[in-house]
């Protein structure tokens, strides 16, 4: 059986997986841009058959083989094989949470602009779990370890050039195919810059703090 500790190790990465995509999901139906993370995949949407999910899984399947190619015999591809299915599961939460807040599209402008800040909030908070979840990372947050430790470069400066490279190729595609950038505007640049803070304050939440503690 699996024992307490492994279990809440599971259930942190889930329940971090789930607010990730909610807060993915709620900042882009803000309607004011989607998140860096998720700029590519939602960009493509407008030029692609494809749903916002099945993208982010095709998206995160090539940062597998990214980070593979980036650390070579460092990869641990047994341990790491693990991120693959749970890539299915967090493309299938997107394209769930996208549905449930299609519902929710607020006319104001400064309701867009609440909006999209919660959905850092929420973004910031999955986030967190999944990192006090000791487990594992979804290829996306992956590769930026895995090129951190590659090129000996500190992960928040990685984290920069990388949020800031998928915003710009995800431009490029809608210049390319739409003669216009498609989900990429102000809200873009505030959950930039709300993400990490919300992020820093929720592991200062004395049980978000616990659980990182007892899992670790």
């Amino acid at each position: 059986m699996m024992g307490n500790k492994a279990l809440s190790r599971w259930v942190a990465l889930f329940c971090g997986m789930a607010c990730v995509a909610s807060g993915i999901a709620m900042a882009t139906q803000a309607g004011i841009g989607t998140t860096p993370l998720s700029s590519v995949p939602y960009s493509l949407t407008f030029v692609t058959p494809y749903s916002f999910g099945e993208l982010t899984i095709a998206m995160n399947v090539i940062f597998f083989f990214v980070q593979w190619a980036l650390l070579g015999s460092r990869f641990k591809l047994r341990l790491n094989l693990l991120q693959v299915p749970l890539v299915l599961v967090f493309g299938f939460f997107i394209d769930a949470a996208m549905w449930v807040l299609s519902f929710v599209t607020p006319e104001a402008y400064g309701a867009r602009l609440v909006q999209n800040t919660a959905g850092s909030a929420l973004l910031a908070l999955g986030i967190v779990l999944e990192v006090a979840s000791y487990t594992t990372s979804l290829p996306g947050d992956g590769v930026v370890i895995a090129a951190s430790m590659a090129f000996h470069k500190p992960f928040p400066r990685v984290k920069f050039v990388y949020d800031w490279t998928l915003v710009l190729i995800a431009a490029a595609i809608g210049l390319i195919f739409l003669g216009h950038p498609e989900g990429i505007r102000e809200g873009t640049v505030l959950s930039a810059i709300t993400t990490g803070l919300f992020a820093k304050l929720w592991q200062k939440f004395p049980p978000l703090r616990r659980l990182r503690e007892s899992n670790g």
